[in-house]
């Protein structure tokens, strides 16, 4: 029964951080208004001056502004990271990597393969090279002796 109700608990959690904050909305609309507003006063704004830049920029920064707000609204994830609340985020679906006897950690089970192939090809390799190196080593211990006989 309390598996049930923690589940429902969680639900309800999810639910509740991806739920659009509506006060991105409302910022939305205010820097919108505040750029129709720079818009029309402009004659006020610029005063003498015929093309300023800060005019330019505060019309382009109020615009840019409204449509992130907007973006953090219609993407509820950032919208939640922007005002903090993915600080309180710890229910995670995923499962954490793997924490296999070597250290390694695999995201997928193409990483794992990948690693293991690795591990095989370098065994090969070793073996290759080990059993180069005994017979190089019996090849100079088989010189030896023969050195030797002919020496006494």
């Amino acid at each position: 029964m309390t598996q049930k109700n923690d589940q429902s608990d969680k639900d309800a959690y999810k639910a509740e951080m991806n739920r659009p904050r509506p006060i991105f909305l409302v910022l939305s609309l205010v820097f919108i208004v505040a750029a129709i507003l720079a818009y029309m006063f402009d004659d006020v704004i610029l005063g003498d001056r015929e093309g300023s830049l800060v005019y330019v920029l505060l019309l382009i920064g109020c615009i840019l502004f409204s449509v992130a707000m907007l973006m953090c609204y219609r993407n509820p994830r950032l919208g939640n990271k922007l005002l903090g609340y993915d600080a309180l985020d710890e229910v995670k679906e995923k499962k954490g990597p793997a924490v296999f006897s070597t250290g390694f950690h695999f995201d997928s089970a193409t990483d794992e393969k990948k690693i293991a192939t690795r591990r095989r090809e370098g065994r090969a390799a070793r073996r290759k090279y080990a059993k180069a190196t005994k017979a190089m080593q019996q090849q100079n211990a088989n010189t030896d002796h023969k050195s030797e006989k002919e020496t006494s």
